[in-house]
């Protein structure tokens, strides 16, 4: 697999549980990387994307990593944005979904 000239840790600016994380930004952070196209024409960068270190319910403290940014490009700063953007912060730990809703037999 490629690998990723530069990786870029997003990191908490607050502690508190990771309530909602929203999957189209960062999406759109892992286009602005390279990982997506904007346009038909785009190419693709194999080794752009973004690593999810932390999920809904998880507590997090300011300064830990939430995710990871993986691009051959420098210039990152929307893409972190975008990404830091996602993760909404709260005090109180989410209700976990239920994963299994039933069972067909």
């Amino acid at each position: 697999m490629p690998q990723a000239k530069y990786h870029v840790d997003v990191k908490a600016i607050q502690d508190g549980y990771i309530t909602s994380i929203n999957a189209e930004s960062i999406g759109l952070a892992a286009m602005l990387l390279g990982a997506g196209r904007a346009k038909k024409e785009d190419k693709i960068d194999h080794a752009a994307g973004v690593t999810m270190i932390k999920k809904v319910g998880d507590w997090v403290k300011a300064g830990d990593t939430l995710c990871v940014l993986h691009a051959n490009i420098r210039n990152t700063k929307e893409a972190e944005l975008l990404a830091a953007g996602a993760f909404q912060l709260g005090n109180e730990k989410p209700e976990a979904n239920e994963l299994i809703h039933a069972v067909i037999e």
